[in-house]
């Protein structure tokens, strides 16, 4: 069952689906680093030979691009470029990506061979947030509005360009999959994640009562239980 080995929440099957239609879209030797790692990673969900991305969504229960969404989006953006979270947050990153990833991993040609500092210096300048699909225009849009103000916050002079603004704006890529579509779909999943483990737990209790030994334990219990009850009368 893989990612579902065991039971999972609708907010982990959304994300998972997120993840796996951008495997899917960035194509080529893409892979999840979580399970690469054998862990969940806090900002970083896949990497290949072009790239390391950052998948997040943010959606209603029904799929609606909400306000707050909209928001937790621009924080992710800050955080993964550094400028929220821990001073040392992307640095801890980086350090992580070295260290915990399998040898052979797939890895932007550009930091293959790069030290902790150069591929921190990846993460802040080239690493890419994915989103659902119908998310981006408007992320995009909100993203260089903000960096207007504050250029800063997004390592640009001040005055960018239209250039330097859609060079970051275009850090933000859709997953192949839209808000609603992933709703429903973790819909699906989780519904058949249920039925799944409600019918390995049914198989369980069969084979523990078709077992001769528990049986037989479970007969004596049955007696004693009748035994005490009538010294109780």
């Amino acid at each position: 069952m893989g990612y579902y080995s065991r039971k999972r929440g609708m907010i982990e099957i959304q994300g998972r689906l997120q993840e796996d239609a951008a495997v899917r879209k960035i194509g080529g030797d893409a892979i999840n680093v979580n399970d690469l790692a054998g862990e969940n990673f806090q900002t970083y969900d896949l990497i290949s030979s072009d790239g390391i991305y950052s998948v997040k969504s943010h959606m209603s229960i029904e799929g609606e691009f909400t306000d707050s969404a909209k928001k937790a989006y621009l924080n992710n953006f800050s955080r993964m470029i550094g400028r929220s979270g821990s001073i040392d947050s992307v640095e801890n990153d980086a350090k992580a990506l070295i260290d915990k990833l399998p040898a052979g991993s797939s890895m932007p040609k550009e930091i293959a061979n790069a030290n902790l500092q150069q591929t921190t210096e990846y993460l802040k300048n080239k690493s890419v947030l994915c989103i659902p699909e119908d998310h981006v225009a408007e992320m995009r849009e909100l993203l260089k509005e903000r960096a207007k103000q504050f250029p800063e916050n997004y390592y640009l002079p001040e005055n960018p360009t239209e250039v330097q603004l859609n060079a970051l704006t275009e850090r933000i890529q859709g997953t192949g999959l839209t808000g609603v579509e992933t709703a429903s779909q973790a819909q699906e999943v989780y519904q058949r994640q249920e039925e799944e483990f409600q019918r390995a737990s049914i198989q369980e209790k069969e084979n523990l009562t078709s077992d001769p030994q528990v049986a037989g334990e479970e007969r004596d219990r049955d007696l004693d239980d009748d035994y005490c009850y009538g010294i109780g009368m």
